[in-house]
């Protein structure tokens, strides 16, 4: 029931509305029609013709008007002129192209006074209309960049934030110059020290060809920096030397060292080989990766000169050592035999035969074995002596030293004693055993002749015997016995051969 009351409430509200807009519109085009009727227009300057005064009015008017709109136009273009960043400068001279066109319109009407000019009139309003159009158009499109443009308080706070960022911008500036400055004078005190250091260095990448070189490393080989940059290390080292550094390079080049230093070989541009003591450090970026090589080279080459010099003063001072070594022991050999011997016959002599003789009787005491010592005076030797003289003797004794030495055995010791005594000293030899090589003995200077110039002579030898057994332990006991035991032989006529009994102690003792 209420919907189409609702309905009809509604049509006749929009039935009133209606209606009263084309009320509004029928007065509105009444109002028109009589503002444009033709009885009501009056022809442009009649009306100037019934009051003078008012004609002066507007002359005065339009001509005040006519000047500011000409003068205004000119003042924006001498800004506009100066002001080459003023923004917008496009409006400006359009505003100053309408301004122009309205003074002119001004002009006109004074004009029209008294020339009737009416078309040219309306020509003129019609260019100044179109300007005026064309700038509101450029205006209307204006409109947002002008507005984003910021008010004098964003300028100001933008300024003072600006001036501000000035401030912290001229700190970091003056830092930052402040930085390069003390980097520059870094670097320069860094290349000076590279440039004037004594030692040589040399800079190489991760290959191993070098980067640049001081001075002192290309003076050291005889090459120039044009000629060192981009050779590999491998061209001026010493063949014998590749190997050992190549591995120590790979390995600092892969990461597993940081360093190695060894001493090497360098070939000089003319050949010569330089000795080095070497020290290569890896150089890494932030991130550990490797960047280039960093060669330190101590120039060694005297000091292996003079160690090889040393080495070879020393293996010469080595064998003059070891010569004169050799003599001394030569010498001291021949002393020592000298020592022992008799300087005639070359037979051991009286002290070093006790020596012995005295080993085989401690011998004795520990370890039961039967020796022989053997006592033996030439007969008749003083007559050769007297007769031919020292000369002869000593010969005599010289021939028959060497006869004893051929009957003896070589394990056993024949010595001169003094004169012509010789003792024999018969090693592990019983009696009997010593009385075969006494009696060869005996027999070979029975059938030894010696012939000294014109005579010839026949020689016998008397021959003590004495056994060392447990029973003869004393040493001077048994060297008594065979002086008796040489004594008895001598005693019962000479050229016998006589073994020292118990009864002789009492001859002994007489």
């Amino acid at each position: 029931m209420s919907c189409p009351l609702e309905r009809r409430q509604v049509k006749l509200s929009v039935t009133i509305v209606c209606y009263l807009l084309h009320r509004a519109v029928t007065s509105m085009l009444k109002i028109l029609k009589s503002f444009f009727a033709t009885s009501s227009f009056i022809p442009h300057g009649h009306c100037y013709l019934w009051q003078p005064q008012l004609v002066g009015l507007h002359i005065v008017s339009d001509l005040l008007i006519g000047l500011a709109y000409y003068s205004i136009p000119i003042m924006l273009v001498y800004f506009v002129h100066k002001r080459k960043d003023t923004p917008f400068q496009k409006i400006f001279l359009m505003f100053g192209a309408f301004i122009i066109a309205c003074g002119t319109t001004h002009f006109m009407a004074i004009w029209t006074l008294w020339h009737p000019d009416y078309w040219l009139f309306g020509g003129i309003k019609l260019i100044t209309a179109l300007i005026s159009l064309y700038t509101a158009i450029e205006l209307l499109t204006l409109f947002p960049q002008a507005l984003a443009l910021p008010h004098p308080a964003q300028l100001e706070a933008t300024n003072q934030k600006l001036a501000a960022e000035i401030l912290v911008s001229d700190a970091a500036i003056k830092y930052r110059l402040s930085a390069e400055a003390a980097l520059e004078q870094s670097e320069s005190r860094l290349r000076l020290i590279f440039d004037y250091a004594a030692i040589p260095i040399a800079l190489a990448d991760i290959t191993g060809e070098l980067v640049t070189t001081n001075p002192a490393f290309q003076k050291m080989l005889g090459y120039s920096q044009n000629e060192l940059s981009g050779m590999h290390f491998k061209e001026f080292t010493h063949p014998e030397c590749l190997t050992v550094e190549e591995a120590l390079f790979e390995e600092m080049r892969l990461g597993q060292r940081d360093c190695y230093q060894i001493e090497k070989r360098y070939l000089s541009k003319s050949g010569q080989v330089i000795w080095v003591n070497l020290t290569v450090s890896l150089v890494q970026d932030a991130q550990g990766k490797p960047q280039y090589c960093i060669a330190l080279v101590e120039n060694i080459t005297q000091r292996k000169q003079a160690e090889a010099a040393l080495r070879h003063y020393q293996e010469h001072l080595e064998e003059l050592v070891a010569a004169r070594t050799a003599e001394l022991i030569q010498v001291n050999e021949q002393l020592s035999w000298q020592a022992g011997h008799d300087s005639l016959t070359g037979l051991v002599n009286r002290r070093e035969f006790e020596k012995c003789l005295e080993k085989v009787v401690c011998n004795a005491r520990t370890c039961p074995q039967e020796s022989t010592l053997c006592y033996l005076d030439l007969d008749h030797f003083k007559i050769i002596n007297d007769t031919c003289g020292h000369l002869a003797g000593d010969e005599l004794l010289r021939q028959i030293s060497c006869l004893l030495q051929s009957c003896c055995r070589k394990t056993d010791t024949l010595a001169r004693l003094g004169g012509d005594e010789f003792g024999l000293l018969l090693y592990q030899c019983s009696l009997d055993e010593a009385m075969r090589v006494v009696q060869a003995l005996h027999e070979g200077i029975q059938q030894f002749q010696f012939v000294w110039q014109d005579h010839t002579f026949r020689l016998g030898v008397s021959i003590g015997i004495v056994a060392i057994d447990t029973y003869n332990l004393n040493l001077e006991d048994i060297l008594n016995a065979a002086d008796t035991a040489c004594y008895t032989a001598k005693h019962q006529g000479r050229n016998q051969v006589h073994i020292y009994q118990l009864d002789n102690r009492e001859l002994q003792q007489s």
